[in-house]
């Protein structure tokens, strides 16, 4: 059977890259692909679905989405990618039945519900309001996801009637994260859609002047909404209040204020929200905020966020000390507006700043947290003596011995271990004391246990302890086993994730990649951490 593409659709792009990548195959028929797609090997059932996503047959996307329920995460992921190419009403409704929303599987109605925000054509709120109403929290977390993305793509039939829902469930939501999302994508329903135009010179509506709420429908809800949640005992939710309160179509006298509040939560990840939401603002006034919040900010990691957001939007080299910022603000005329590509955003440029000092560092990574989990991969080459002899595990076990040593007691540590299954040395983060690092020494020396390495889950369980704020990851960088293995899916699945809840992701490569090193770049850039790639295991 012959390969027919539609023209000039997402999907063309995406044959074209898959034919690149050697997925497309002329002589590759649909029944050896439906054996292929039920192969013992999961290498090969994964090679099967982006093959079979190539085709433009009704079998071929049937397969797919069964690959969703595939237990092993190179397969399920792969379909979870490859089905955002599905174009026409018919391939999406696939989605909506037993195989899919319908599905008994929480893991499949899981990952239908995040395909929808990426699908390349309008999604109905008929689909949406059924992953919104799932039993399952993160199967409502990821639909509401999906309609904040789709809203902002302009790809949603039916933005009304998700308003509508959303205004009601955004209050009453069990579930904090799901909560949180719901605030995000209520405000969301109400902005503009993006359309890639640059802001420079325009200053839309000033903060202390008109009120331009009654422009868009269910905007003055959508602000009610976002200030109750700025209130909510949840630290989920009141980082959703500052990404909400980020929204231009949110704008009025009071938003400010709010926001500047926020960026003196006592939660660090609201702070770390309403400092984004202040830089995206990109007022005169929202900057001023900045400023003072510079000069009383004392967690080591936001205070360089907050540089870094003033030397984006102004061009200066400034740093640490307040006073040159005030005087650089002194001079902004008030109807100044910080340029679209500098205000803000997920993009987090080193800072280099002589004042800021730490001994302690691990593999040569400087740790900048007093709240720190260190997850160590030990799958791999892990256990493959090198050419000294030597194990890479006892190698990375002096590195971190050297780093813990280091800590001062006032830091908190966790130390998680993974191959397929994460395992924790405490419950949650203790003092860095001469006993605590003696003890989680012992834990690490005693870990025996190998196979792949399911980066996902162990981060997961860091982020059970809400006090965690950093994650130092050693890693080869090839995520391997669990229900994550595609870095496609986990690098933005994480940085959902820290939305709501900042815990930056520091990363040690050991002999990976450059294609494994741009994606963990990536992921430290979106959430503020740091990447550094190093040959062999030592420090």
């Amino acid at each position: 059977m012959s390969i027919r593409v539609r023209a000039g659709g997402w999907r063309a792009a995406v044959v074209a890259v898959l034919a690149l990548l050697g997925a497309v195959d002329d002589e590759a028929v649909p029944a050896e692909l439906r054996r292929r797609a039920r192969d013992g090997s999961k290498w090969t059932r994964q090679r099967a679905m982006e093959k079979l996503a190539a085709l433009d047959e009704e079998e071929a996307w049937e397969l797919v989405v069964r690959g969703l329920a595939d237990p092993k995460g190179e397969v399920a992921d792969t379909a979870q990618l490859v089905l955002g190419a599905m174009d026409e009403e018919q391939e999406l409704a696939r989605l909506t039945g037993k195989q899919g929303l319908r599905s008994k599987d929480e893991w499949v109605r899981r990952r239908v519900a995040e395909v929808f925000g990426r699908c390349a054509r309008p999604v109905s709120a008929e689909h949406l309001l059924r992953a919104l109403r799932d039993r399952d929290a993160e199967v409502r977390r990821m639909a509401a996801w999906s309609v904040e993305r789709l809203a902002r793509a302009d790809r949603l039939r039916g933005r009304e009637e998700l308003r509508a829902f959303l205004e009601r469930r955004a209050q009453s939501e069990r579930d904090d994260g799901c909560r949180g999302r719901m605030v995000i994508a209520l405000a969301a329903l109400v902005e503009e859609p993006e359309t890639g135009e640059d802001r420079d010179g325009a200053s839309g509506a000033d903060e202390a002047g008109s009120d331009p709420l009654g422009e868009r429908p269910g905007a003055r809800e959508a602000l009610r909404v976002a200030r109750s949640a700025a209130k909510d005992a949840s630290t989920h939710v009141r980082s959703a209040a500052a990404h909400a309160l980020a929204q231009e179509a949110l704008l009025d006298q009071q938003v400010l204020g709010t926001l500047a509040q926020l960026a003196c939560d006592e939660a660090p990840g609201v702070r770390w929200a309403a400092l984004d939401a202040l830089a995206a603002r990109g007022s005169r006034d929202a900057f001023q905020h900045l400023i003072e919040r510079l000069a009383e900010e004392t967690e080591e990691r936001l205070a360089r966020r907050l540089v870094s957001l003033l030397q984006r939007a102004s061009g200066r080299k400034h740093r640490r000390d307040p006073r040159p910022w005030r005087d650089w603000h002194a001079l902004l005329p008030e109807d100044w507006r910080a340029p679209r590509g500098n205000a803000g955003g997920s993009d987090e440029r080193p800072v280099r700043d002589a004042a800021v000092t730490t001994s302690a560092r691990f593999a040569g990574l400087p740790i900048l947290s007093q709240n720190v989990a260190f997850l160590i991969d030990l799958s791999g080459s892990m256990w493959t003596p090198g050419e000294n002899g030597r194990l890479p595990k006892d190698e990375v076990g002096e590195a971190l011995e050297q780093a813990l040593r280091a800590l001062p007691e006032t830091t908190h540590f966790q130390l998680v271990t993974y191959t397929e299954q994460p395992r924790a040395w405490k419950r949650s983060a203790v003092p860095a004391t001469r006993a605590n690092v003696r003890a989680a020494l012992a834990f690490y020396e005693r870990a025996g246990e190998r196979g792949t390495g399911n980066f996902w889950d162990a981060a997961m369980l860091a982020l059970e302890d809400p006090t965690i704020d950093t994650l130092c990851v050693l890693t080869d960088g090839a995520p391997t086993g669990g229900r994550r293995h595609r870095l496609e899916l986990i690098v933005p699945l994480y940085e959902e994730r820290h939305q709501l809840r900042a815990c930056a992701v520091d990363s040690i490569l050991v002999d990976a990649t450059s294609r494994l090193q741009d994606f963990w770049d990536d992921l430290a850039r979106r959430t503020g951490g740091r990447s550094l790639a190093i040959e062999g295991t030592g420090p």
